[in-house]
C-alpha cells in the first residue's frame, strides 16, 4: 500500500495531516448516519429493558454499513459511543458493543437511536480503545471501562463550564460557547483524502484511515470537534 501526505495544515499548536493511501475507494460501503436518515437501519436497544453495554442493529438494506469507533447515537435510554467499528453485512441483525455517554438518564426518549454531529473525543476514544483491547486479551469482549467513560465526561463538562442535567456528552458538544465554527473555518478537507492524522506541540495525537474519500469527507469536521476538547 502506497501513502501519499496530501495537505499539512496547522493552527496554534494542532496540526493536521491529510494523506491518501493507493488503493482507495474499493468498497461500496455507506455510513451509519446516511443509514439512519434513509430508514435503511434500526439502532436499538437489544430488549425493553436494555443493556448498558450493547445496541441492537437491523440492517433492512442491500448494502454494507459502516459505524465508527467513537460514534456517538442519541436517543433511546440513553445515549451511547461505539466502542469499535463495525462493518454490517446486507440484510442482518447485529449486537454492537457501546458505552454510555449519559449517565443520568435511563428511560426512554425515543424508540430507536439517531445520528450525531460527533465522534467522542480523541482522548475519550484512546482510552476506552486501550480497555477494550485489555478486554479482548482477557477473552471479555469489546468492553471499555464505563466508570472511565463516565468521569471523562464528567471532566470536559466541568473544564468547559457546562451544566448537563443527565450528564451527556452531547450537551458538552452542543454548548453555544463551544467556538467549534471558528475552529473548523481554520482547517479545510482535501477531496482526495481518505486519511487524517492530528498532532499537538508535534506529537501524534490521533490517526483515522478509511476506505473511501466520501466516508473521510463526512467525518472529518467530526473529528476534529473530538479533537477541539482535548
Amino acid at each position: 500500500m502506497n501513502t501519499k501526505v496530501l495537505s499539512i495544515q496547522q493552527k496554534d499548536n494542532l496540526a493536521v495531516v491529510q494523506f491518501s493511501t493507493i488503493p482507495n475507494n474499493t468498497l461500496e460501503i455507506v455510513t451509519s448516519t446516511f443509514a439512519l436518515k434513509n430508514n435503511l437501519i434500526e439502532v436499538k436497544e437489544i430488549s425493553d429493558g436494555g443493556s448498558v453495554n450493547e445496541l441492537l442493529v437491523l440492517n433492512h438494506s442491500d448494502k454494507f454499513v459502516f459505524l465508527m469507533d467513537g460514534d456517538i447515537l442519541d436517543g433511546a435510554k440513553q445515549n451511547r459511543v461505539l466502542n469499535t467499528s463495525v462493518l454490517l453485512a446486507p440484510e442482518s441483525k447485529t449486537k454492537i458493543p457501546v458505552s454510555c455517554v449519559e449517565s443520568g438518564r435511563w428511560n426512554y426518549k425515543s424508540k430507536n437511536f439517531q445520528p450525531t454531529d460527533y465522534v467522542a473525543p480523541a482522548n475519550l476514544r484512546a482510552k476506552k480503545s486501550v480497555r477494550v483491547a485489555f478486554s479482548l486479551g482477557a477473552s471479555q469482549g469489546h468492553k471499555s471501562n464505563q466508570r472511565e467513560v463516565w468521569d471523562d465526561v464528567s471532566s470536559y463538562s466541568e473544564s468547559l463550564g457546562v451544566t448537563s442535567a443527565s450528564s451527556n456528552l452531547s450537551d458538552v458538544f452542543d454548548d453555544s460557547n463551544n467556538p467549534y465554527q471558528k475552529f473548523l473555518d481554520c482547517f479545510s478537507h482535501h477531496p482526495e483524502a481518505n486519511g487524517l492524522l492530528f498532532l499537538v506541540n508535534k506529537k501524534p495525537l490521533a490517526l483515522d484511515a478509511f476506505n473511501r474519500t466520501d466516508i473521510m469527507q463526512e467525518y472529518f469536521p467530526k473529528l476534529l470537534k473530538g479533537v477541539a476538547l482535548v
